[in-house]
């Protein structure tokens, strides 16, 4: 039994070592002796003693102070991915809304406004000889803020003659 006691003391004082200097020989030597010598040492590598609350909560305090940039940084990361991905949408849906004014008849192109996916369509036709002048706004909402597109072309009377800016 006492064999057995040694060893563990043994790996004691040898995960103390750092802080003792005691070597294997001095440790079976003198087991009480190397155990005292690793006890003067009040907080050191090994020690299980933990944190105080104010170290808790001073580092907690820190790094939440250094994450605030990330976090403002990832909202705004958010928003602008947003923000493009509906200005996408509203030139997708103004195309195609132009693209349906070509298929139709001179005559039948007049001022109106339609609402598609959440997107408020508002077209305003200026009319000048020969030439219509189709002024189409795109309006919606993204995170409490109206925001609108405005798309503008011209249709002639004549099929081949027209062109858009």
């Amino acid at each position: 039994m006492k064999a057995f006691y040694i060893i563990l003391k043994f790996n004691k004082a040898e995960r103390r070592r750092s802080r003792s200097g005691c070597t294997l020989f001095e440790i079976l030597k003198n087991p009480i002796q190397s155990e005292k010598a690793s006890e003067g040492h009040a907080r050191g590598p090994d020690s299980r003693q933990g944190f105080t609350l104010p170290e808790v909560v001073i580092t907690s305090f820190l790094i939440l102070l250094m994450m605030l940039p990330l976090s403002r940084l990832a909202f705004s990361s958010v928003s602008s991915t947003r923000y493009a991905r509906d200005m996408g949408s509203a030139v997708a849906i103004g195309q195609q809304k132009l693209e349906a004014f070509s298929k139709m008849e001179y005559a039948d192109i007049v001022n109106g406004n339609e609402v598609v996916d959440g997107y408020v369509l508002t077209w305003s036709v200026t009319e000048d000889s020969e030439i219509k002048l189709v002024r189409l706004q795109i309006a919606w909402r993204i995170l409490g803020r109206e925001l609108d597109l405005n798309l503008n072309t011209v249709y002639s009377s004549e099929k081949d003659a027209g062109f858009s800016f």
